[in-house]
């Protein structure tokens, strides 16, 4: 009777799993879902196979839907990213305009360098020092800003011979707080007397480009648009 065991063992065996199969419960859609998921992040550039149905639209089976569902929802996340990044920047400048108003309690002092000859130029380094004056929040953020002039550039602030809307410009920056300043050098190259130059110049007798020297020593920003 012992001889015949391992046979009975073996013609029980498939009733048995049979048994234990029946026992077992299917996954919830959820889980489903969630291990399509995970299943399409850990493959590298592989995608679902679409396969066209009868309306044309639909996909070849229940679970390449899933994943196809579980993408899309990716890559909208995706696309919300740029989105932010911007806005973060915005943010970012806001607040940096706001310290740069309010925390920063050091006023500013610059000076500007004009050179170049030509009343172009004359009123477009002017315009720069008005919107400077602007972007920083009005004079009551600089503590002293002076324009030094040299060179050809000087030619074109000599009076009776000045053009009208630089005259006007110049006028109202020297009365918000602007100075004005003429090489000596330059002055004497040209023969320009300190009469013939705007009302309240500043004399540089020792020139220009030594003003401007001794101006960044002192802590001065130094431009040249």
């Amino acid at each position: 009777m012992y001889a015949f065991a391992p046979h009975l063992q073996k013609l029980a065996a498939p009733t048995r799993y049979r048994r234990e199969a029946r026992d077992l419960k299917p996954p919830s859609p959820e889980t489903i879902d969630r291990r399509l998921c995970r299943l399409r992040g850990s493959v590298a550039g592989s995608s679902p196979v679409f396969k066209r149905g009868a309306s044309g639209t639909d996909l070849a089976d229940p679970a390449a839907r899933m994943i196809s569902h579980c993408g899309g929802r990716m890559k909208i996340l995706r696309g919300w990213v740029p989105v932010l990044v911007v806005a973060g920047v915005l943010v970012a400048l806001v607040q940096a305009d706001a310290a740069h108003l309010k925390e920063n309690a050091r006023k500013h002092k610059i000076v500007y360098q004009l050179d170049d000859a030509g009343v172009d130029k004359a009123k477009f380094v002017l315009g720069n020092i008005r919107n400077h004056v602007s972007g920083v929040g009005g004079w009551q953020n600089i503590e002293s800003l002076e324009l030094v002039v040299f060179g050809p550039a000087l030619k074109s602030f000599v009076q009776g011979s000045m053009d009208p809307a630089l005259t006007q410009t110049l006028d109202a920056l020297q009365l918000q707080g602007m100075t004005f300043g003429a090489c000596g050098n330059t002055m004497k190259n040209f023969s320009i007397t300190a009469e013939q130059l705007p009302p309240k110049s500043l004399i540089l007798p020792q020139g220009g480009v030594v003003r401007i020297m001794e101006l960044q020593e002192h802590g001065y920003i130094y431009l040249r648009p």
